[in-house]
């Protein structure tokens, strides 16, 4: 009897694999899992998903303890929503997430879409302030996007430009991952530093490892999210940073 039953629990799981695919944008997102996995989806491995979802929890902590409530949020490069999801959760005012892809946009609408919540599709190099959030944005997220990107100094000017005078732009990039034709760029800890220096004050710099111990990328270490240091910076599997706008000192000030 037992083992009829076992059968019969195998057949159910199996037909509620198969009810999801249809669902709205199962089968888009399946074909699109490497660059835009929607990690509350099982699609991807769970570490991978606890990976991207680990640092949208520490952006949407940091900008609690940073910010007051109602906070104004860009999530530049959200793919799926699922970490505007995350943002949003934060106490924020408002949430815009862009991507370039409309496709993503339109399953993240149709997810994660909210009275606070919104999506758009944009080139994230090319964001105009004024249609988006004209008085600017008090946080600015963008995880695992600048290596994308073909000229990611202009992403980064642009950036600048979106924040409010105390705003905070908090950021990710893989650690030496190697340039694909999907990375245009392949980061270490000095040029990750490097660019971010050119427009914004870096307030710290976070070594994040998803503990995916048969992927190289990971280099042998458990999953954690710790403070950068000469220690681990080579074993970091990513790098975020928690970054500000420059201050601007009156010319008189320097001299001083």
């Amino acid at each position: 009897m037992s083992r009829i039953m076992n059968g019969i629990k195998r057949r159910l799981r199996n037909i509620s694999k198969l009810k999801g695919a249809w669902r709205p944008g199962f089968l888009w997102l399946y074909k699109n899992r490497y660059l835009r996995m929607d990690a509350n989806v099982d699609i991807n491995d769970l570490r991978r998903r606890r990976f991207h979802l680990d640092r949208y929890e520490f952006a949407a902590r940091s900008i609690q303890e940073i910010k007051k409530a109602g906070a104004s949020i860009l999530d530049a490069a959200c793919g799926t929503g699922y970490g505007t999801n995350i943002l949003e959760k934060s106490g924020a005012g408002r949430v815009i997430g862009v991507d370039i892809s409309p496709e993503a946009i339109e399953y993240a609408q149709k997810k994660y879409g909210s009275g606070v919540a919104s999506f758009k599709a944009s080139d994230v190099s090319k964001l105009d302030k004024a249609a988006l959030c004209a008085d600017g944005f008090d946080a600015v997220v963008s995880f695992e996007t600048i290596e994308h990107i073909d000229d990611p100094l202009a992403f980064l000017k642009c950036v600048a430009g979106l924040l409010k005078k105390d705003g905070i732009f908090i950021v990710s990039t893989p650690n030496k991952w190697g340039v694909t034709k999907d990375h245009k760029i392949d980061y270490d800890y000095g040029l990750f530093r490097d660019h971010l220096e050119k427009f914004f004050e870096i307030e710290s710099i976070w070594a994040q490892n998803s503990g995916c111990m048969e992927e190289w990328i990971n280099r042998g270490q458990e999953r954690r999210l710790i403070r950068a240091a000469p220690q681990n910076i080579e074993e970091a599997e990513c790098f975020l940073a928690i970054c500000r706008q420059k201050s601007t000192k009156p010319a008189d000030a320097e001299k001083r």
